[in-house]
């Protein structure tokens, strides 16, 4: 019973997206329920229409971060998520997630910085710290040998 009552939920909420257009939430809401289904693609299009409706929409840039990232698609993960910043997003996931991308892109110092964002809202979070330090000691090492030339 229970997943007919969530394929309901489901349904009602494709047809609310339909009715209610101009509403980035909905397609936000819908693109969600398309990531835990696992349909990754279909929650990626729904995030697009958010944005058309409304390209300041943080909630869809921070999704759609979270969306790439977790797809290797590093890049676009790191512009929606400098974006979802940009307009204002402060959940700490999203500092992590943009710290992630640029270190993935082999951006140390933006990756630094993000890192260091997310650890000034989540102190307490050790997973991070172990790659921040890393992190810094490249910097230095960069650093250091351009100082030898």
């Amino acid at each position: 019973r229970k997943l007919g009552n969530e394929e309901k939920q489901f349904e009602m909420l494709r047809r609310s997206a339909g009715l209610q257009s101009a509403n980035p939430a909905v397609y936000s809401n819908l693109a969600a329920e398309y990531r835990k289904r696992g349909d990754t693609v279909a929650a990626i299009q729904e995030l697009q229409k958010a944005l058309a409706v409304d390209s300041n929409y943080s909630v869809a840039h921070a999704n759609l971060a979270l969306i790439y990232n977790l797809n290797g698609m590093y890049s676009l993960a790191a512009h929606h998520a400098a974006r979802a910043i940009m307009l204002g997003m402060t959940d700490p996931v999203i500092f992590r997630t943009t710290g992630y991308a640029y270190f993935m892109m082999n951006e140390p110092r933006n990756a630094l910085t993000y890192f260091n964002a997310y650890l000034a809202r989540v102190p307490t979070d050790a997973s991070v710290q172990p790659l921040r330090e890393k992190l810094r000691l490249d910097i230095a090492g960069s650093e250091g040998g351009k100082n030898k030339k």
